[in-house]
């Protein structure tokens, strides 16, 4: 069985592993450049190919991503963190909770409005 694993990182990519249980092998099978260090990531709980990234930056962002069946990611939106330095983030239903490391902030956006409009 393979599993799909998506790892952020202090680098610009997002990048999809592909973790074989029988053959015991993890392989690289996809990357993404999204921007400056993509350190976490969160996914929706019910639509887990639905992933969000803060962008550790002045001017925070955060990105929403979407992942096929074979982990490739796609950008589908793009928005301010409401601060800088996004460095941890929740969903919470139909809201993403973000905190901000400078000013210490929490922000809450209804993704659905702020992603998608």
């Amino acid at each position: 069985m393979v599993h799909r694993i998506v790892v952020g990182s202090y680098t610009s990519e997002i990048v999809t592993l592909a973790f074989d249980t029988e053959a015991s092998t993890l392989d690289v099978t996809s990357s993404i450049t999204v921007g400056h260090h993509p350190s976490w990531l969160t996914s929706h709980t019910n639509y887990p190919s639905l992933v969000w990234t803060g962008l550790e930056q002045y001017d925070g962002r955060i990105v929403a991503l979407s992942f096929d069946g074979s982990g490739k990611g796609t950008v589908v939106s793009e928005t301010s963190s409401a601060g800088r330095d996004p460095c941890t983030l929740s969903v919470v239903e139909n809201e993403l909770l973000i905190g901000n490391v400078c000013p210490f902030l929490l922000s809450l956006f209804s993704y659905l409005e702020c992603f998608f409009a």
